[in-house]
């Protein structure tokens, strides 16, 4: 027997593996996808847009800019956004304050508190924020994240075509 008839059969009698293989790597990969977003009965909850009883909702949002972007709340991480997500959190009535950084490995240690967002929260209302960027140096390349309020309809339209991310516990 040649070579290639020994490589034609080898190919023949593999072709179930190979597929078997392409099976089990595309299963993989959408069970890490899916493995990110909340159950979808959390994210069909969170498009109802209503405030839970004695408090308010906030939902973040990145922008079309971003690939990825961390938020704090309150000094707390919430946690990762990626550009398909959207966190909602409730939230006690007061004051709070929001800010956002791009993810990194390592701590940070410093920051510019002047991108921090102050939002009052009512009870019952939801609030909706997205990440914009501003440009730091532009000799540089370098920017600053930082986050602010949009309006209501656009906030809804925006949530409705993202799928909600589970926040940090």
């Amino acid at each position: 027997m040649t070579q290639l008839a020994l490589r034609r059969g080898f190919a023949a009698q593999d072709g179930g593996g190979m597929r078997r293989l392409g099976v089990v790597l595309v299963a993989g990969m959408l069970s890490a996808c899916a493995g990110h977003t909340a159950d979808p009965s959390s994210d069909a909850e969170a498009k109802l847009f209503r405030a839970h009883t004695d408090k308010a909702c906030v939902y973040v949002l990145p922008s079309s800019r971003v690939s990825s972007v961390t938020i704090f709340l309150d000094g707390r991480k919430v946690g990762t956004l990626d550009a398909g997500d959207y966190f909602r959190l409730d939230v006690a009535p007061g004051t709070h304050v929001l800010y956002a950084t791009r993810p990194s490995p390592f701590p940070t240690f410093t920051r510019e508190k002047r991108d921090d967002l102050k939002i009052e929260v009512e009870v019952g209302r939801c609030y909706f924020l997205r990440t914009a960027w501003k440009d730091a140096d532009e000799l540089l390349q370098e920017f600053r994240l930082y986050l602010e309020r949009m309006p209501d309809d656009e906030g809804r339209r925006a949530v409705n075509v993202r799928w909600v991310a589970p926040s940090a516990k």
